[in-house]
């Protein structure tokens, strides 16, 4: 990956977003996340946009005071748009189960690069801990969306993922 300056700023603004937040284990920072996801999406195109959006793509969903407004402002329509496809809705009606089954159907209906992103994002989430066997049947829904897609089919990030998910 080139550090450009849109990727710089893109990393930046992700560091200062996620400032003292932890992943679930309470002692790894939270930006760690972002940027594995990051580098996991650099091994398959170096296009800074889809990069960038790989780093700020929890900054809607876990921030607060950044919206998707100044997402278009600061780093353009497409970044906006793939960080957008993959933020939960707020559906405070429905169960996790239909949440996620509302996200696969968006999702089915999203860019090469949002599927890509979303399936460094799951890679990167069930590849640091445990399984929750109850979401497999979401993870399996994932993979299919990416087996049909060309940028992620008969990729080694979908094998590792499938090898896991198993």
């Amino acid at each position: 990956m080139t550090l450009t300056p849109k990727i710089r700023k893109a990393l930046r603004l992700a560091g200062v977003q996620h400032d003292g937040q932890y992943r679930k284990d309470g002692v790894t920072p939270f930006i760690i996340h972002p940027i594995e996801v990051a580098l996991i999406v650099s091994e398959y195109t170096n296009n800074e946009d889809i990069i960038s959006s790989a780093l700020l793509h929890d900054v809607p969903e876990d921030t607060q005071g950044y919206s998707y407004e100044k997402l278009v402002q600061d780093f353009g329509d497409k970044v906006a748009k793939i960080v957008q496809s993959l933020t939960d809705k707020p559906l405070p009606d429905l169960t996790w189960n239909e949440k996620h089954q509302k996200y696969l159907e968006d999702l089915k209906n999203s860019s090469d690069e949002s599927v890509l992103l979303c399936l460094a994002d799951k890679y990167a989430n069930v590849s640091t801990g445990p399984v929750n066997q109850d979401r497999v049947w979401y993870y399996k829904a994932v993979i299919g969306v990416a087996k049909d897609r060309k940028l992620t089919q008969d990729t080694k990030l979908l094998k590792d993922f499938e090898d896991i998910i198993k």
